[in-house]
């Protein structure tokens, strides 16, 4: 059940990054916060993935 609610806070993060980037003008931050969604973005496959190899059901 952990893995679940760490795919789902995981995904939350990724929506308040996206506001950020679409909030924001400063190109640092624009740069950091893209980097961020892409680890995020990665964390979220690779959990995905072991969790369906594993048989545990996804509700996305």
């Amino acid at each position: 059940m952990e893995t679940c609610g760490s795919v789902i806070l995981v995904e939350e993060f990724i929506r308040y990054e996206e506001m950020g980037l679409n909030t924001t003008a400063d190109d640092e931050v624009r740069e950091m916060l893209t980097d961020i969604v892409k680890v995020c973005e990665t964390h979220v496959k690779r959990v995905g993935n072991f969790m369906k190899n594993e048989g545990i059901p996804l509700q996305m």
